[in-house]
């Protein structure tokens, strides 16, 4: 699993049949520069793919006890409760040769007449060899 800096993605990535992990991922990686993921715009791909500067990186006074990075911990906690629904559904079914990536999106939903409400959505589920 991967989490983007400020958990706008999650990133879940299966070993298949024949097909390491590494290489679903590479795959995916490769397909995603290319603009070839459906539902990831421009914009999305570049946050997703971007290096962090050394003062993104750690928080000042950050611990064990505190995260190094600027994600709010509800966003990510949100990503892996949706993350847990995916890994049990891929699980609990016959995998087909090949990895597979999942990737989610976390976006805030609601309008004028309610709070901000982070919504998650799968945006990518793909077979890669």
């Amino acid at each position: 699993m991967f989490l983007s800096s400020k958990a706008r993605f999650l990133t879940i990535v299966f070993s298949g049949k024949g097909t390491a992990a590494r290489l679903a991922f590479r795959s995916f990686c490769k397909f995603a520069k290319q603009g070839a993921i459906v539902g990831l715009v421009a914009e999305e791909i570049d946050e997703y793919f971007r290096e962090l500067d050394e003062e993104d990186l750690v928080i000042p006074g950050a611990g064990c006890w505190h995260a190094t990075f600027p994600a709010r911990s509800n966003h990510i906690q949100s990503l892996v409760g949706v993350a847990f629904d995916v890994l049990e559904g891929v699980l609990s079914t016959r995998q087909k040769s090949g990895g597979m990536v999942v990737l989610l999106r976390r976006i805030e939903g609601g309008d004028r007449h309610s709070p901000r409400v982070p919504l998650i959505e799968e945006i990518h589920r793909g077979l890669y060899r």
